[in-house]
């Protein structure tokens, strides 16, 4: 909805806004920051027309001629004209924070409104339904006080969205965020699960950067047109990482978004006026809340620092709410991320100044800290709980399936039923992202079907998915991503031999056709997968021979097709003396891959991995269980 002060004076009657002499420049200070603070645009000039005080709000809520369609109207004796009304446009939602002395009506149309307002010092809220009006403060018969109107809230509506369809896009990983009631910024997706964004998004929302963010915080990714919901997800955020040293936060996911392709990371900081694209969902010159994102043209030049500074090129302009919205580089086909938007001279754009021309912005780089970025926002190998730390998955002698969450140090906190039944005789396996959301799912055989369970972000499962069937008595292990082309696979063992399933990951996962990897002697042997026992790249396979305990080590072959000769990992692994092994992954989170098993006195043990001279073994072990695993059947 748009609102320029132009259309104030317009919608008021009234000569054009107060604003700055022409010719007067802004006092020359760095360029202001580009959060959208939720700041009435124009509120001062407002004020100074309608004796209403407009002060912050989500854009939903937009003052309005009484003359023209409108869903919100409010009566108060203070006001300069109109007959001592004011009226708003309204969304479907919307909140608006006001300062309207001796208002004493409101009414609606096909808007149920919360309301709050001051009277003798106390605040009071009420609502007024849809297609009606409501007295309050002086015109109040059964205690007429004078009240100050405070707040708008939009409640409900009748109306029905109407849904574009969805759109082509090739930026549909730029993301939208809302930070708390009024504050907003723009986002883009490095990965399924985690949004980077403008540090002082936060800051200046006065939110730690750190941890859980201390207000409600929702991101919409995958959708250029918000009022669309076919593509795209909207999603809390639950966690935030910042960098040190830079305008730069990483914000994690409640759950990952499929179906969205994060965007491609730069390697190589920009050249002297390099051409780039600057994209937001922040103000543009006549919009306050824009539904559609918006792209500029600029040229930027880098130094030394962090910083890059940006040239606009033709109209085009860094507003509020563009912070942290992604500056991109055509390397080819591919739009990759070179910086982060963080200030901006916002010249033209609306609320700013009149006198305000200037349209020079400066971007946070990111291209020389791609380490930082991937290392957080790759999902760790067998992290279930989204707390970047393995977790082990256990079926017990009722059926019912187990998460005990990682501690980071090899040990584990207290589990949490994720399977109410029937996991009985099941093959659990669990490594690697099935459904493209960045989060880690269960594959098990029950029945003779292969599922995939998909993660719901905490490690509870949702309905389960076929993608084959396996003979019965089958054994399965997810070591990962064998063959390297961005999917985890699944390694059988039946009738003996040893199969390779290559995985398709997404909203449909399947498996291919099976690839005989290992010819006989199978049978006797309990996989497990350790991830990249030899720290090369490839994920690799871990089989405990049942007759004589010896666990022997099978390196994964550059070909992605097969594992290599087997090496032996250790010894005394009987099925007597450590009755289930597991691959812990990397469980203690000092890049070496680890070992959980049970022991036959009924405790838990964890084995610290290792080397020697021929590659990968076991290493110390500790008991971080102390009892009752003899109850329980399988472990992964």
């Amino acid at each position: 909805m748009p609102v320029t002060a132009v259309a104030v004076a317009v919608a008021m009657g009234m000569p054009t806004p107060l604003a700055a002499a022409a010719g007067e420049s802004p006092a020359d200070t760095s360029p202001p920051s580009t959060v959208e603070n939720g700041s009435y645009p124009y509120r001062d000039d407002i004020l100074a027309l309608t004796g209403a005080d407009l002060i912050s709000g989500d854009g939903n809520i937009i003052f309005a001629s009484c003359s023209e369609p409108h869903q919100i109207k409010v009566w108060a004796r203070n006001l300069k004209s109109q007959e001592s009304r004011i009226c708003f446009t309204a969304a479907n939602t919307g909140v608006l924070n006001v300062s309207i002395p001796r208002a004493y009506r409101i009414e609606t149309n096909d808007r149920d409104i919360k309301a709050s307002v001051s009277i003798s010092g106390t605040t009071e809220s009420f609502t007024v339904p849809r297609d009606t009006s409501k007295g309050f403060g002086e015109s109040d018969p059964n205690d007429p006080q004078q009240a100050v109107l405070l707040k708008l809230q939009v409640t409900g509506t009748s109306t029905p969205t109407t849904l574009p369809p969805a759109e082509n896009n090739p930026h549909t990983f730029v993301a939208k965020l809302r930070i708390g009631e009024t504050s907003a910024c723009t986002g883009t997706l490095v990965s399924p699960r985690w949004v980077l964004t403008a540090k002082s998004c936060f800051n200046a929302a006065g939110i730690p950067v750190t941890g859980r963010p201390t207000v409600a915080t929702t991101v919409t990714v995958g959708r250029t047109d918000l009022t669309q919901t076919t593509l795209g997800a909207t999603r809390a955020a639950i966690e935030l990482v910042p960098y040190t040293d830079r305008d730069l936060v990483l914000v994690k996911l409640a759950t990952g978004v499929a179906g969205v392709k994060p965007v491609a990371l730069a390697s190589t900081p920009v050249t002297a006026d390099q051409a780039v694209t600057a994209a937001g969902f922040g103000r543009t010159k006549t919009e306050w809340v824009p539904d559609k994102l918006h792209t500029g043209a600029f040229t930027a030049t880098g130094d030394s620092s962090a910083d890059i500074a940006l040239t606009a090129t033709g109209e085009a302009v860094i507003c509020q709410g563009d912070a942290g919205g992604p500056v991109l580089r055509a390397n080819g086909t591919t739009q990759e991320l070179v910086a982060v938007t963080s200030r901006s001279w916002q010249g033209g754009c609306l609320g700013t100044d009149l006198a305000e021309t200037r349209t020079g912005a400066v971007a946070t780089r990111v291209d020389d800290i791609h380490t930082w970025i991937t290392d957080t926002a790759t999902l760790v190998p067998g992290d279930m709980s989204g707390d970047n730390k393995p977790d082990l998955v256990a079926v017990d002698e009722d059926g019912k399936l187990w998460l005990y969450p990682g501690a980071g140090t090899g040990a584990l906190g207290s589990r949490i039923q994720i399977g109410t039944g029937g996991w009985g005789g099941a093959s659990v396996a669990h490594r690697g992202d099935w459904t493209g959301d960045g989060m880690e799912d269960i594959v098990a055989t029950i029945g003779g079907e292969l599922r995939v369970y998909p993660n719901r972000g905490d490690g509870t499962l949702a309905a389960s998915v076929k993608i084959g069937t396996l003979p019965t008595g089958a054994q399965i292990v997810v070591p990962g991503d064998v063959n390297k082309d961005g999917h985890p696979d699944v390694v059988a063992s039946y009738d003996n031999k040893l199969y390779l399933y290559t995985g398709t990951s997404g909203a449909k996962p399947a498996v291919s056709t099976p690839i005989m990897i290992g010819t006989g002697g199978w049978g006797v042997m309990d996989l497990a997968a350790p991830g990249d026992a030899n720290k090369d790249g490839r994920v690799d396979l871990l089989a405990r021979d049942t007759r004589d305990g010896i666990l022997y080590y099978y390196a994964g072959l550059p070909d992605g097709k097969n594992f290599g000769e087997r090496t032996e990992y250790g010894r005394g692994y009987t099925t007597s003396f450590r009755p289930l092994i597991a691959g812990a992954a990397d469980a203690d989170r000092n890049g070496v891959a680890d070992t959980w098993t049970t022991a036959g006195d009924g405790t838990l043990k964890f084995y610290k991995g290792g080397t020697n001279v021929h590659g990968p073994i076991d290493g110390p072990s500790i008991q971080v269980g102390t009892g009752g695993w003899q109850a329980i059947k399988s472990i992964s």
